[in-house]
């Protein structure tokens, strides 16, 4: 028999139970998710490097602006089984958050992949979340994917949530202009993105996604993107019953949904053309046009027949808000595609000769009268889902309230509506010259109606004065002139509204 003394029991547990505590505090402390806020592009980088080996779950927080790739395409390359979080929309020090893709902007140049986010051999959620991702070029062998390529290896588990984004005038020499991914055994959601005129070599111009689980795409707008074979639109392979519901394809060349497996339920969508065959209980889907509001605005008409037409309860899930952060159902049902529809106005800043197009319902057949602040718009065109005018009268610049007062219902405002802005200059052509040269002045809110340019302080003749009343783009030309002493001169454009003053160095 051995016998052993209670102390030293008692003491051997106790020691046993610190070693264990400590073992426990580290795994504690390795698990805890680490978050970066992010105001630059090396910033952006970093913090993807550090979170791609720190053996955290991460949230990269990226504040408002555009973002240019860093020499090549932002890159997370992790073996980790941990989740990585990016969420654009952020305030300067990420105090708040507005749900906006167009406020962060992640941009390619043109000339690489916008970004990658490559689970390799680990595992773990992904969700790319609130960002504009625009001008990837993923060019040069197998390159999937010119804005976004994203996805896990064999046997991964994460889920992967891309949704609130847009991708734009993106392009690849293999599939996928938009996008391209997908996970292996977890779920892929694709909900609430605009993808829009992104072009494939091959095939799949707006997305192309794969998934060995189970996808659910969801209120997506898909509309002009191309390929240089057969199926420009959106592709979806899974091996798992996967679901497309509340979605546009429509205006992409050749076929607009692409159907790489025959288990998918596609439910109350606007397909232009499909290619392929929709699983058991596919219903309630349309070929219509869906009426934008114009080529390069997405939001639905008031008189589309997509409002209000999506299913109410979608497999996978129906998200709280649209692209834009508006509530997803504004009536009985939600509407198809990315945006709800809700009042709005269309430019939301100009000058003078802007046209202004107002989107809406109920507003008549008879022409009633709208507002900025107290100046009355022209009335070129009015419907009872749509106004159309021009800004004739003279404001100061600052943010004004829309006052639409139909003839048969009671006045609507939209508060602050509207913004009058100063010129601004962007660029001039060239920056250094003589007397006589001709200067190609660029910018924007110059007004449609001609206004002055002064050099050295005293006025030229223009040229050419234009404006393009609904971008708000604009050009003058004016002559260098005589009598000047060499070196700086303020070159300054004034219209109705205000002045704009940059730099031009006489030799």
């Amino acid at each position: 028999m051995v016998l052993r003394r209670k102390g030293t029991n008692h003491a051997a547990r106790l020691s046993f139970f610190f070693v264990l505590l400590a073992a426990l505090l580290v795994l504690f402390d390795r698990a805890q998710a680490a978050v970066f806020c992010v105001d630059t592009t090396d910033a952006l980088q970093s913090a993807l490097n550090v979170a791609a080996t720190n053996d955290e779950d991460d949230t990269i927080q990226v504040v408002q602006g555009t973002y240019l790739t860093p020499g090549s395409q932002f890159l997370y390359l992790s073996q980790e089984k941990f989740s990585i979080i990016l969420l654009g929309g952020f305030t300067t020090g990420c105090q708040s958050r507005v749900l906006d893709p167009t406020n962060t902007i992640l941009d390619g140049q043109n000339t690489n992949r916008v970004i990658m986010i490559d689970r390799a051999a680990g595992s773990g959620d992904i969700v790319f979340q609130g960002f504009t991702v625009r001008n990837g070029n993923a060019s040069g062998g197998w390159q999937g994917g010119g804005g976004l390529c994203f996805g896990g290896a064999a046997k991964s588990t994460g889920n992967y949530t891309i949704d609130h984004n847009i991708f734009s005038g993106n392009s690849t020499s293999a599939y996928g202009g938009g996008l391209w991914g997908g996970s292996d055994l977890g779920i892929t959601y694709i909900h609430n993105n605009l993808i829009v005129n992104n072009y494939a070599e091959i095939v799949h111009g707006a997305a192309g996604i794969t998934s060995n689980g189970t996808a659910y795409i969801t209120h997506n707008t898909v509309s002009g993107n191309s390929s240089g074979d057969p199926g420009g639109g959106f592709r979806l392979w899974a091996s798992n019953i996967g679901s497309i519901s509340n979605n546009i394809f429509f205006g992409n060349s050749e076929a607009d949904l692409i159907l790489e497996s025959p288990n998918i339920v596609v439910l109350n969508n606007d397909i232009g053309t499909l290619e392929g065959t929709p699983g058991t209980g596919s219903a309630g889907n349309l070929n219509v046009d869906p009426l934008f509001v114009g080529p390069e605005d997405f939001h639905l008409r008031s008189d589309s027949s997509l409002i209000e037409q999506g299913v109410v309860s979608p497999t996978g899930g129906l998200s709280a808000t649209d692209i834009e952060g508006n509530p997803r159902v504004m009536g009985s049902a939600p509407d198809i595609g990315a945006y709800e529809f809700l009042l709005r106005v269309y430019p939301k800043e100009g000058t003078i000769g802007t046209k202004i197009v107002i989107s809406g319902s109920g507003y008549g057949k008879k022409k009633g009268k709208v507002l900025i602040g107290e100046v009355p718009l022209k009335i070129r065109k009015w419907r009872d889902y749509s106004i159309r005018g021009v800004l004739l009268k003279v404001l100061l610049p600052d943010s004004y309230d829309v006052t639409i007062q139909p003839k048969e219902a009671d006045p609507i405002v939209i508060e602050k509506g509207f913004s009058v802005k100063l010129p601004e200059i962007d660029s001039v052509d060239p920056t250094v010259g003589s007397a006589g040269d001709k200067v190609t002045i660029r910018g924007l809110f110059f007004g449609t109606r001609e206004g002055a340019v002064t050099l050295g302080g005293k006025k030229r003749r223009i040229l050419t004065w234009t404006m393009d009343p609904k971008t708000g783009e604009s050009k003058v030309r004016v002559v260098v002139p005589r009598g000047l002493t060499p070196g700086p001169h303020e070159l300054t454009i004034t219209n109705e509204v205000g002045s704009a003053t940059t730099n031009f160095t006489l030799e």
